[in-house]
């Protein structure tokens, strides 16, 4: 039980920061996902993917140098990951989303929320564990 309660706790100041990067990358896909329908008056499903592209930059460039340590690959094979694994993330995403648009009738935004929130783990546990080093940048003080 302690040695559960020490993993988590080893990891949760980098849960927590990854919060407020994937927070704020959150926010840009939402921004443009919001103006890409409105604005462009583009299908929900393509402006999916374009808000993906950029939020994913911003989220692989705040998390490379804030979060995550380097695993020692080099900057191009740590960026082509985080697309990739985010590409998982996209599709979890991307079903919620349909989904909940339409077979349970949810407006754009509440449907595009609950995709996002759905790939928020896959995200942070594939940055921790697969593209970046596994030992956490951010650490509790004393451990």
């Amino acid at each position: 039980m302690t040695n559960g309660v020490s993993q988590i706790l080893r990891y949760l100041p980098g849960a927590v920061g990854y919060l407020f990067v994937g927070g704020l990358s959150a926010l840009i896909e939402w921004a443009v996902f919001f103006g890409a329908v409105t604005f462009l008056d583009l299908h929900y499903a393509v402006a999916i993917f374009i808000a993906f592209i950029v939020a994913t930059f911003n989220n692989w460039y705040l998390s490379s140098k804030l979060i995550f340590r380097s695993s020692g690959r080099s900057t191009g094979e740590e960026f082509m990951l985080v697309y990739l694994v985010s590409g998982f993330g996209l599709l979890i995403n991307f079903i919620v989303t349909s989904a909940s648009i339409e077979a349970l009738g949810m407006g754009l935004m509440i449907a595009k929320i609950c995709g996002t929130g759905s790939a928020f783990v896959w995200n942070y546990a594939a940055r921790q564990f697969f593209v970046f080093d596994r030992n956490p940048r951010l650490t509790v003080r004393g451990r």
